[in-house]
């Protein structure tokens, strides 16, 4: 049964946010001091300004960028970056860093302050945002413990505030971006002093291809109730935030294919569950290039799926745990599911109701795992293929050319019945400790159906199409939750570092516009500096946000992150629909999303891409 919504877009009031109400919401990440971005630079900046783009976040204020061998500071190439993204309206959110060398913050605390307070005189009344530390939660908690790195972080805070406040009475100090959400970690770093030393909260995340929303609703929520219990409120931003666009999508496709053959599996149709989005049917392909079609499903359509169906997992480490006993359900009556690759497996809940990854599928479904940082610590969190022993049934992988690196997690038997097989297709040993990140569950006891896992250390990508949509959504949801700003990370896909981390960006590598570039532009033409009001459905996923744009037309944006719905929406007067880019929808497109009822609404399809209503 459909469940019909009635809303009408209304103008809103700008919240007061101090100083926030009078600035850009919409920020980008940059690396323009290093020398690969620094020759194309003005490039770039005509571009964050084509696309309303205020501010811009750079790591070039790090203490080991700007120390010179003779212990100055050299900021000639900031000043250059400056003087250019000035002249393009584009403010800098500085970044801070921990050490230089064998120097860090906690052991040279004096000589720390010393470079932040230099450093934030220089650029007095050029540069008023200032991030302490980028995620410093990572090494701190690896070193210290949650508890003992977040006390940590929060003296290396208080430090870092008295001398940016030093040299400028007047500069917002901004808490630096957490990697995750640590809560002991955050607790205890506002244990030291509350909120009295920083302005801004921030932290990082990295959703795609799963659903942002709830994410975002958590992390936002904790923080905001953690600031009030010790010590009030202040802004929250999200200074890394994206999807990565790799044109290679399934590395260990080879991987996959070895497995498939070893289970002798030739389906007809293969499904694959992409949370509504193509990517996902666009690896099945690649894997089962014999099948004749090829089904992109939702969570919901799991438990509906034939008991001899072959399930194709996202590149993710993200499940919605809501579906957990379905997913059994589907391996227990005889059904493949398959696991390629994307980090912990299905280690990441979406279903906003924060269950443990103990809880999850992998444990009903008799699989047990043991991350390798349990194993032992100091194991490599990347292996090859070939420094692995191969199952005999499998060596012919061992000529295969160089996949991307596997994450050392370990599979193992434990939880199995009799009957049910466990084969390790590859084994690693490290220190006289055997894991195995690639294996296959025959089961052949009361589960009847079949389980592969490859934890190779692919990330979240997804299509450019899909990385423009998430990005709609992560500004539309954000801001209306209370974020304040939000940064995409990152300007350009520079092919740097890693598959992932070179894929991301909203310019491709020669500098040419992705979709996302459009949608970008499309949210800042439309919301300029207004926080939108929302209206979320969390059962079905059904989000509407609200606002009046810089034009003084009214704006509806509407988009489902769960599935599917059919909303009914009453707009007054003459009205134009919008995709993610900016373009009227029109004709058949139209047809297929929205039809007017006869008491004038309009009943909208709303899915996972946002659809914009614009009225006057």
């Amino acid at each position: 049964m459909r469940k019909v919504i009635s809303i009408i877009c209304s103008s809103l009031l700008i919240a007061n946010l101090g100083f926030a109400d009078l600035e850009s919401k919409f920020g980008i990440c940059a690396h323009t001091n290093r020398q690969y971005e620094n020759v194309i630079q003005d490039k770039m900046y005509d571009a964050m300004h084509d696309a309303g783009i205020g501010f811009m976040r750079l790591s070039g204020f790090g203490w080991g960028h700007l120390l010179q061998k003779d212990g100055s500071l050299n900021f000639a190439t900031l000043d250059d970056i400056l003087e250019r993204t000035k002249q393009r309206n584009i403010s800098v959110l500085a970044v801070l860093s921990y050490g230089v060398g064998h120097k860090n913050a906690l052991t040279h605390s004096p000589e720390w302050a010393e470079y932040i307070t230099k450093t934030v005189s220089h650029f007095k009344g050029r540069v008023k945002y200032w991030e302490v530390i980028n995620e410093h939660d990572m090494f701190l908690i690896k070193k210290y413990g949650a508890e003992g790195g977040g006390n940590r972080y929060g003296e290396l805070l208080k430090i870092a505030y008295h001398a940016i406040k030093k040299a400028n009475p007047d500069a917002v100090v901004v808490y630096g971006g957490l990697a995750g959400v640590p809560e002991k970690y955050v607790e205890a770093s506002l244990k030291v002093g509350g909120t009295s030393y920083f302005d801004v909260m921030n932290y990082h995340t990295y959703c795609a291809p799963a659903s942002c929303e709830p994410v975002l609703s958590k992390r936002t929520k904790f923080l905001k109730d953690v600031m009030k219990k010790y010590g009030g409120e202040k802004p929250i931003w999200i200074t890394e935030i994206g999807s990565s666009t790799p044109d290679n999508t399934l590395d260990t496709e080879p991987i996959v294919k070895a497995c498939i053959n070893y289970l002798k599996l030739k389906p007809q149709t293969v499904y694959a569950l992409g949370e509504g989005f193509k990517r996902a049917s666009e690896q099945v392909k690649h894997a089962f290039p014999k099948a004749k079609n090829y089904k992109l499903i939702n969570y919901a359509d799991i438990k509906n799926l034939p008991d001899d169906a072959v399930l194709f997992m996202p590149i993710s480490q993200s499940f919605n745990y809501d579906y957990n006993a379905d997913l059994v359900d589907f391996v227990r009556r005889g059904g493949t599911f398959i696991y390629a690759g994307g980090g912990f497996p299905m280690g990441n809940d979406t279903s906003g109701k924060n269950i443990p990854r103990t809880k999850n599928a992998l444990r009903d479904m008799r699989v047990h795992l043991t991350p390798p940082w349990v194993v032992d610590s100091k194991m490599p969190r990347g292996i090859s293929l070939k420094e692995t022993m191969l199952h005999p049934d499998f060596k012919g992988l061992a000529k295969k050319k160089e996949m991307s690196k596997i994450r050392p997690f370990s599979f193992t038997d434990k939880y199995l019945k009799d009957g049910d097989e466990f084969i390790a297709v590859a084994t690693y040993n490290y220190n006289n400790k055997k894991v195995v990140p690639v294996a296959i569950y025959k089961f052949n006891s009361d589960f009847k159906g079949n389980a592969v896992f490859i934890t190779n250390r692919t990330k979240n990508y997804v299509s450019r199409e899909e990385q423009a949509l998430h990005q709609s959504r992560y500004f539309l949801y954000g801001l209306s939750i209370g974020i304040d700003k939000i940064f995409i990370y990152h300007i350009r896909s520079h092919g740097r570092v890693s598959t992932y981390e070179g894929s991301l960006g909203i310019l491709e590598q020669d500098l040419t516009r992705k979709p996302a570039f459009y949608a970008y532009k499309t949210t800042t033409k439309l919301m300029g500096k207004v926080t939108p009001k929302i209206e979320e459905n969390a059962e079905n996923g059904l989000c509407k946000a609200s606002w009046k744009s810089p034009e003084g037309k009214n704006v509806l944006a509407v988009w489902s992150y769960k599935k599917p719905v059919s909303v009914k929406v009453s707009v007054v007067g003459k009205y134009q629909v919008l995709d993610i880019y900016g373009k009227v929808i029109e004709g058949d497109v139209l047809n297929r999303i929205c039809k007017t009822n006869p008491d004038g609404t309009l009943e909208l399809n709303a899915g996972a891409s946002v659809v914009y209503i614009v009225s006057k």
